[in-house]
């Protein structure tokens, strides 16, 4: 954070994204803006923060406007989204958007479509195989799967913790 004096070094869950991810997801804008066909290679770097972020980096001061740096890049907050289900079930989560035109990283990307009632996944798979045939394409599955995937072991994990403390009980009671 470039504009506090107790600056820290701090590794946030992150993802890049397309300018109508949000809108795609119904994760809703809470201050600024998300990102737009301007935010792209050339243009000053930007990036959004998730409500718990902007709570924790920020306290009660709007972030929009200020600046935080990423991997050395000085980026502007533009926008604050809400907190949504990240990787864990412990709540909210610190995220950090930054814009796919802005990357200049390889990244492992997770394409999310919204497909109406006539259109296949195997219309999406021949459609990008047509944009880069060297596309690797995993199974298509609803985001709540995927969703559902990603936390898995967090809740097998919670199910063994409650079955120890059942057998626990147990055997105090013997």
């Amino acid at each position: 954070v470039m504009d506090r004096s107790d600056a820290q070094d701090l590794i946030l869950d992150g993802n890049v994204v397309a300018p109508d991810y949000f809108e795609l997801n119904g994760t809703g804008r809470r201050a600024g803006r998300t990102f737009e066909a301007r935010d792209r290679h050339g243009a000053p770097p930007v990036a959004i923060v998730s409500e718990s972020l902007a709570r924790r980096l920020w306290d009660a001061a709007p972030p929009v406007g200020r600046m935080l740096r990423v991997d050395d890049v000085p980026r502007e907050i533009v926008g604050v989204v809400s907190d949504v289900p990240y990787r864990s079930l412990e709540g909210p989560q610190p995220v950090l958007y930054l814009p796919l035109d802005q990357s200049t990283r390889s990244h492992r990307f997770l394409l999310q479509a919204r497909l109406t009632g006539s259109e296949t996944s195997i219309e999406l798979e021949r459609a990008l195989r047509g944009v880069d045939p060297r596309i690797l394409i995993g199974s298509p599955m609803p985001l709540t799967q995927y969703t559902q995937q990603l936390i898995a072991p967090e809740r097998i994990g919670q199910a063994l913790t409650g079955l120890a403390g059942v057998l626990q009980l147990g055997l105090a009671v013997m």
